[in-house]
């Protein structure tokens, strides 16, 4: 059964499907695998086209994805994650199949995180129009159809928001917060500011 906002409820574990586009950020991909595995949220890596050949991030390592880019006919997960730099936003734009899935996310009220300069895709494809979002000052002037607000991260209904790769880890934190809750997501910080 779904809740108000498309998600399953009851116990069932909630899947995440994390976009890794050709020049990804490898330390947003690292750090929200990291936290919402820990979280037990089960999270797919796909490329942005329909094949799953090895990916170069920006620093040459490579992520070889899970899967291809699911098309809008198949079942839709907990939320869909859209990390990356300028070079990899400028990837993803130029991908209509990816801006038809992102499109159908908002349609469907998916929780959507997008880290960086990525809402500048979500304002592509006109999704969760006047929330309030963080992201890179680097394309604030861009994001017409959203209210900004500067901080680390932003969470506004089911639109997660993070302005930098420096704060990838805070961002993941506020994905598990929106996913699964508070208290989990402010344990999941203790231990993991702990460990520093």
């Amino acid at each position: 059964m779904a809740d108000i906002y498309g998600q399953d409820s009851g116990d069932q574990q909630k899947k995440a499907l994390l976009i890794v586009p050709p020049d990804f950020e490898p330390i947003e991909i690292a750090t929200a695998l990291s936290v919402l595995a820990e979280a037990g949220i089960r999270v797919e890596t796909t490329s942005i086209t329909a094949d799953v050949k090895p990916i170069n991030g920006m620093t040459n390592i490579q992520i070889i994805p899970e899967r291809s880019l699911p098309t809008v006919d198949e079942p839709l997960y907990n939320a869909l994650i859209i990390t990356g730099g300028e070079e990899s936003v400028w990837n993803m734009v130029q991908t209509p199949a990816l801006l038809s899935l992102i499109e159908l996310y908002g349609h469907e009220n998916r929780i959507i995180g997008a880290n960086n300069i990525t809402p500048k895709l979500l304002q592509a494809c006109n999704v969760y129009r006047g929330h309030v979002i963080t992201a890179s000052w680097a394309v604030r002037r861009y994001l017409s159809i959203y209210r900004f607000v500067y901080r680390k991260t932003n969470v506004d209904r089911l639109l997660v928001t993070g302005s930098s790769v420096a704060y990838s880890l805070e961002w993941a934190f506020a994905l598990v917060a929106r996913l699964l809750s508070d208290q989990l997501a402010a344990e999941l910080a203790n231990q993991w500011y702990l460990r520093s």
